[in-house]
C-alpha cells in the first residue's frame, strides 16, 4: 500500500467475477457476518475466521488465507477470486491507500 492508513474504501457486493482495484492498487480488507451489521453494532468471536481464495502482493497466484472477522486484514491483496466469499452471509469491505480507485 502507498500508505500506512486507508484512505479509500468501498464495500464489495460482487464476486462472480472475483475482485480488484484498477491499476493493481493493493487492498485490504474487512470480513463481517452479515447478520451481525443489523443495527450497525459488529459483534464477531474473537480470533474466529474465514478462508478467503486471493492473491497477495507478491503471490503468483491465488491461495486460500485465513481472514479473521471483524477485524481489517493486514494482507496487500491484489486480487480475490470468484465466489471466494458468500456475500449473502458476510458483508465484504476493502480499503486502501492509494488515490484515484
Amino acid at each position: 500500500m502507498s500508505a500506512a492508513r486507508i484512505l479509500s474504501h468501498g464495500e464489495v457486493t460482487d464476486l462472480s467475477e472475483g475482485f480488484s482495484l484498477k491499476g493493481e492498487v493493493p487492498f485490504s480488507i474487512l470480513i463481517l457476518p452479515a447478520a451481525a451489521i443489523d443495527n450497525t453494532e459488529v459483534e464477531t468471536p474473537e480470533k474466529f475466521a474465514v478462508l478467503l481464495n486471493c492473491e497477495l502482493y507478491l503471490d503468483k497466484s491465488e491461495s486460500p488465507l485465513p481472514v479473521i472477522l471483524g477485524q481489517w486484514s493486514e494482507a496487500a491483496m491484489l486480487r480475490i477470486a470468484p465466489d471466494a466469499l458468500n456475500l449473502t452471509d458476510y458483508r465484504l469491505f476493502w480499503g486502501a491507500g492509494g488515490e484515484d480507485l
